[in-house]
This record gives structure tokens, C-alpha cells and sequence, in this order.
């Protein structure tokens, strides 16, 4: 689970693992992800899903860790609430693009390339969308969950004879420490 120290992934996290799933989360700050794999008696690897670079190396230790990956949760995303576009920076921008569309995209196809190299079936990938993927919408955020929304139903379409289903959940403002909300 990318993003999986705090917020929504975390608590998907805890959830999985009531139901009994053997569960890795990721993030960039390897502290907290330390501290909630401990809470949560799971394994953890440090991962900062912008850099693309590192996302191959990630799955392979990841499946080594689980003996075998059979569900990707993309999870990881940021929100700058910059008001409307004349806010916006291109660093804000890239940020924003990097980490939750072009990290997903890329997760996604390495997993998918993992999957198929090791002849495995039954396998599942979970984006976490939003429901601003649903409205037109000028800032960033909104964007890249609007083109999330499409990469899964175009992406569900590819490899579903391949054996691995890919879903989204698109869920609303969310009580966490990146919305400001408790």
C-alpha cells in the first residue's frame, strides 16, 4: 500500500490486515512508516513514488518480503489546495502530477510486468481516486484523479485477460492530517 504510514492508506493498512491479508506499506518518511508498521505488525519499505527510478527495485524487494505480491493498492497522493489556478506553481504542479498520476501510472506497470513475468494469476490493483475526479476542475489534484479515473477504466480493459483485475475507490474530503481535518 503506497502510501500507507497515515491517512487512508494506513487505514486501509489496519483493515487488510483484520482480514487477514500479509501487508506491506510504503512511503517517503521512513519514521512514520516504522512507527505504524510496528502499530500495525507489518513490513514496510521506504518509497517516494516520484522517483520512477525506484519503483522497479521496490516491487521486487516487496515481493520478496511477501513471497509473492498479488495486489497493489496506489494509494499515495498529495493535495496543495491552492485555491484556483492562478495559484498554482509549476513545482506545485509537477509535485502534484508526479505523485499521484505518473507514480500510479508507473507502479501499475511494473507490477503489471512483475505479474506477468512470474506467470501468476488472480491478481488486483487498486487506485485510489477521488470524487474531484468526477468535475471539471482546474487545479492539479482535481486533473490527475480525472485522468486516473481514466488510466483505470482504459488499464481494467488491457489486462483483464491477463488475469488482474484494476479497480478504483474514489472517496470524498477525508478526516486526515493532509486535509487538516481530525
Amino acid at each position: 500500500i503506497t502510501g500507507g504510514g497515515r491517512g487512508l492508506g494506513y487505514a486501509m493498512a489496519k483493515k487488510f490486515i483484520s482480514e487477514g491479508a500479509e501487508v506491506l506499506i510504503a512511503g517517503r518518511n521512513e519514521d512514520t512508516l516504522a512507527l505504524k508498521a510496528a502499530e500495525l505488525e507489518c513490513a514496510y519499505l521506504k518509497l517516494d513514488v516520484q522517483n520512477v527510478d525506484e519503483i522497479a527495485p521496490f516491487l521486487k524487494k516487496a515481493d520478496e518480503m511477501l513471497g509473492g505480491i498479488d495486489v497493489l493498492v496506489n494509494n499515495a497522493g498529495i493535495s496543495l489546495h491552492e485555491g484556483n489556478i492562478r495559484n498554482v506553481s509549476q513545482q506545485q504542479f509537477d509535485t502534484q502530477i508526479n505523485t499521484n498520476l505518473r507514480g500510479s501510472y508507473f507502479m501499475a506497470q511494473q507490477f503489471i510486468e512483475l505479474f506477468e513475468t512470474t506467470k501468476r494469476e488472480n491478481g488486483n490493483i487498486l487506485f485510489v481516486s477521488s470524487e474531484r475526479g468526477f468535475y471539471v476542475d482546474d487545479l492539479p489534484y482535481g486533473i490527475t484523479k480525472a485522468a486516473m479515473n481514466s488510466l483505470v477504466q482504459g488499464l481494467a480493459n488491457r489486462v483483464i485477460n491477463c488475469g488482474i483485475r484494476v479497480n478504483a475507490v474514489a472517496p470524498g474530503v477525508t478526516t486526515s492530517d493532509m486535509t487538516g481535518y481530525k
